[in-house]
């Protein structure tokens, strides 16, 4: 024994010597080492070759090649040992390294590939083949076997990105593409590659990659790209406004339509906040998307009511939905809105309510004049309800002299503005100007008074009157004009609307209706007067008339007694004639 064997295994040459050798050989090799040594003795070889593991004095093993030649001439066997301890641990971890590559690529369910680039052989492992169905002797390892299972609208598309890379033209071999399984179905495959050795000139010699089967994540990518296209066409085709914003209220995806109820284009909104793009809204919205991605509830049908870049100072409606988005874990991660402009259903909609209660003010005022013909009482009440329901500060009714002069018939006036009722007004401009327009039934909305071409004298008399603006209708008997039906605003301009404006003329023929009642029955209870008048002068008349005949009757009655008597007495006269002459005749004779 040399003295390598004393310092390799820390024994000494004596202690060597003293042991059976077959002792100092693992216990899992000693079959195998008896076997070797058993053929020499027996001539069953000269020669054998083996490993095997020897016990070292501190415990360990360490490996071994032999190499023994049986000498049978001088019954000796002359032994070679190698000491591959090193080598075996390099192996061992090699094929801890390839199992545990194995596992996982097996449990990523990764396949692996190994290509020779120069000689163009290819290793394929087996999970490489399982992912397409075939077996392990089914392809052959060669570079060509890959090649013919591209499918052939993806080879041009591999083959470039592979020599793109191969001439280091890209840093990664990265690249997606079918392939076909033994089934003959076209799997998604992504494969990835990495030279690990180059020759001196720079050229490729090994690459090795793995496969990875991406078949159903292409089909769910697929499947969200048709959704995300369906979902882009509804955006983009929908005539109502879409939106969705992030967490931090920036802008992720709008369309077309609401893009333009903003006053901006869609790029201009993408990234972002609610604010920069709306701030006179924002204060409005921005506690509307808090509550939706706090609370992950939706919020629905919400009118929404403001001003826009794209009309400024101009109230537009829109009624209003948000919905939150959810994120991978289930929370709140945007807010999604849908946006309908209903601007002008708002307008018809007050214009309705306008007509109604335009109506409602008519028919009262309508009805109340059924009911009463005490023209002062309907006029009192009228220019009362007709401010109330103008919101405006006086309402009076001015009735014209014949010289057109006139007075304030009655007034309604809001605390704090002067009352005019009783003042004596003179408006020197007025029958010059206005008297003829106003008998041609015209209109006259002011908004105010010192931009609608007025007049100085006619200003200065309004001035004094605490009037900004005012809403002027005549009333007319025929083609008369009675007076006038005015609204004053006097805390400042006004703009008169059109519903309001159609309000004060219908009123105003249910006005004139009003005095022409009344003055008809003024007419009516003057003729009435007079008749009794008359009737009553008939009767006391008839009454003298039947007094006097009454006397004459009785005078005529006296007269005819008084006849009588004296017709009587004529005839009681006569008779004593006679008897006296009769006595005088019975006296003559015997």
């Amino acid at each position: 024994m040399n003295p390598a064997w004393e310092t390799t295994l820390g024994y000494t040459n004596f202690e060597l010597l003293a042991l059976p050798f077959i002792e100092l050989v693992h216990p899992e090799d000693q079959q195998t080492t008896q076997y070797e040594v058993q053929k020499l003795r027996t001539g069953g070889s000269s020669t054998v070759s083996f490993e095997n593991r020897y016990i070292c004095k501190d415990g360990s093993y360490r490996w071994f090649l032999w190499r023994a030649v049986a000498f049978f001439e001088e019954d000796l066997i002359y032994v070679y040992a190698h000491d591959i301890t090193e080598r075996k641990r390099s192996e061992e971890a090699l094929r801890l390294g390839q199992e545990r590559l194995q596992l996982a690529l097996e449990g990523s369910a990764l396949g692996l590939w190994d290509w020779n680039v120069s000689q163009g052989q290819s290793y394929f492992d087996p999970q490489w083949k399982r992912m397409l169905g075939y077996e392990v002797d089914e392809i052959e390892n060669h570079h060509l076997s890959w090649q013919q299972l591209l499918h052939p609208e993806d080879l041009p598309r591999v083959m470039e990105a592979l020599n793109a890379y191969l001439e280091r033209r890209t840093p990664i071999y990265q690249v997606e593409c079918r392939m076909r399984s033994k089934s003959g179905e076209w799997r998604w495959i992504l494969s990835r590659g990495t030279v690990f050795e180059w020759d001196e000139s720079g050229r490729p010699v090994r690459m090795t990659g793995t496969h990875k089967d991406i078949t159903d994540r292409k089909t769910l990518e697929q499947e969200l790209a048709l959704r995300e296209a369906r979902l882009n066409a509804f955006f983009d085709s929908s005539p109502i406004g879409l939106k969705v914003l992030d967490d931090q209220m920036r802008f992720v995806q709008i369309n077309q339509p609401l893009a333009q109820i903003n006053g901006l284009s869609v790029r201009d909104h993408i990234g972002k906040t609610l604010r920069e793009v709306l701030p006179d809204l924002a204060p409005h919205l921005e506690p509307i998307y808090q509550q939706v991605l706090i609370t992950g509830k939706p919020i629905l049908n919400m009118e929404v009511s403001g001003e826009t870049p794209s009309h400024p100072g101009i109230v537009r409606c829109w009624m209003t939905s948000y919905f939150p988005i959810l994120g991978a874990d289930g929370r709140p991660s945007g807010v999604g809105a849908v946006v309908v402009e209903i601007s002008e259903q708002k307008r018809i909609e007050a214009s309705l309510q306008q007509q109604v209660l335009r109506e409602q003010v008519v028919g009262v005022m309508r009805s109340r004049i059924r009911r009463t013909l005490n023209l002062k009482k309907v006029l009192t009440t009228a220019v009362k309800e007709i401010r109330q329901f103008l919101q405006t500060d006086r309402t009076v009714i001015y009735r014209f002299n014949p010289d057109w002069s006139g007075e304030i018939e009655v007034e309604s006036v809001g605390e704090g503005w002067m009352p005019l009722l009783g003042l004596d007004i003179q408006d020197d401009c007025f029958a010059k100007t206005y008297v003829y327009q106003y008998q041609q039934g015209r209109i006259r909305a002011i908004d105010d008074i010192y931009s609608s071409g007025l007049e100085q004298c006619h200003i200065n008399l309004l001035t004094g009157l605490q009037i900004k603006a005012n809403l002027i209708v005549p009333l007319l008997q025929g083609e008369t004009l009675w007076g006038l039906l005015i609204a004053h605003h006097c805390g400042s301009s006004r703009q008169w609307h059109n519903y309001e404006i159609e309000c004060l003329r219908q009123l105003s023929v249910q006005l004139a209706i009003a005095i022409q009642q009344s003055t008809l029955y003024e007419q009516a209870q003057t003729e009435i007067a007079q008749r009794q008048r008359a009737i009553a002068a008939l009767r006391q008349s008839e009454a003298r008339e039947r007094s006097k005949a009454q006397q004459l009757e009785i005078a005529l009655q006296e007269l005819k007694n008084t006849q009588t008597q004296l017709v009587q007495s004529e005839k009681m006269a006569g008779l004593g004639q006679l008897d006296r002459e009769s006595t005088r005749l019975h006296s003559s004779h015997p």
